[in-house]
């Protein structure tokens, strides 16, 4: 038996289906495993023809717009349709939904490139709460030095919890608070650039302009952060402590695995300064919403978060360069 631990909010999600102002099956590559493909290939008739037809190298062929083939008119899946749910490919069927499990514990959540996903998180200011709930599914092992690892990263990522959330305090001194804290508890120097903060920036949005590009939104809203002649909006400072407190839930536990818990950190910080960043560039000056929150959020999200090259590049920089340290992410936020 296991633990299960999700966000609040987490039973609460359903996908709105055609009424979302996203989709899914648009614009991203659908791998399909192997267990579904080779259901697939057994499929007869026009179906069957069509999945033939649609399917090359263990991903579907996509259509023109990027759509999945088996998209309808509708904004519908005709495999769900004619096939039923549980003929979906393991991505699409779990999708937005994430999961990591490290010993006993096993941790799901909902990936903010999903807009009602994002909604969820940042509807209510109330501190982000994560529930607990016996599981059926089984353990994963661990040696004892991953176990031991384990309870420290638990043990840290709740004290960076109650750093984050403490809300007598502005949120960047409490990032700045968690950046000290992570480098006692990684006793790691935090070291300081011999750069300003002007060029500093200009670094951190040229490794932004050396990763693989997500869409044409993203490629507008990075050029806009270059120029940077811009007013910031009004954002509610609950809404960055729900987005980096998600971020170190969603990553923290990979910790264990790679033995690299102060690159998760510096992930989250990252990417707590792209969305300011990303929020002064695509605001047009009105009053500041909550649909303005997801855009911002969803589309950092698929920008840095579903891209293994991308991801593989930040963390390059988190280990390697100076300039993208502890003491950097400081002067930062």
């Amino acid at each position: 038996m296991t633990l299960l631990r999700v966000p609040k909010f987490y039973p609460e999600f359903r996908c709105v289906g055609s009424a979302c102002s996203d989709n899914c099956c648009i614009g991203w590559e659908i791998n399909i495993d192997p267990k579904t493909l080779a259901f697939y290939k057994s499929v007869q008739g026009p179906l069957g023809e069509r999945l033939s037809h649609c399917i090359r190298h263990s991903q579907f062929v996509l259509a023109p717009g990027d759509r999945c083939p088996f998209l309808n008119e509708h904004n519908l899946c005709d495999i769900y349709t004619e096939l039923g749910k549980s003929h979906l490919s393991e991505i699409c069927m779990e999708h937005p939904r994430f999961v990591e499990a490290c010993g006993d514990l096993v941790e799901r959540g909902i990936s903010l490139c999903c807009e009602e996903g994002a909604r969820l998180l940042f509807k209510d200011e109330a501190p982000l709460e994560f529930v607990t709930f016996d599981s059926m599914e089984p353990p994963e092992p661990l040696s004892e030095e991953e176990s031991n690892y384990l309870e420290f990263v638990l043990n840290f990522r709740e004290r960076a919890f109650a750093v984050l959330r403490a809300r007598e305090v502005p949120f960047a001194p409490r990032v700045q608070h968690l950046l000290l804290m992570t480098a006692e508890e990684c006793k790691i120097p935090l070291e300081r650039p011999t750069i300003s903060v002007a060029e500093l920036r200009t670094k951190w949005l040229d490794l932004l302009s050396a990763s693989e590009s997500i869409n044409s939104e993203w490629d507008a809203a990075l050029l806009k952060m270059r120029k940077g002649t811009f007013q910031s909006p009004k954002v509610p400072d609950f809404e960055y402590e729900h987005w980096v407190v998600y971020l170190l839930f969603r990553y923290s536990l990979k910790a264990v695995y790679e033995g690299a818990l102060v690159t998760k950190v510096q992930f989250a910080v990252f990417c707590f300064w792209v969305l300011r960043e990303l929020d002064a560039a695509l605001w047009e000056g009105h009053e500041w919403t909550l649909a303005d929150r997801i855009a911002s959020a969803k589309l950092l999200s698929k920008q840095l978060e579903y891209s293994e090259n991308n991801l593989e590049l930040l963390e390059e920089a988190f280990e390697n360069d100076m300039d993208f340290g502890l003491g950097a992410m400081g002067m930062m936020v």
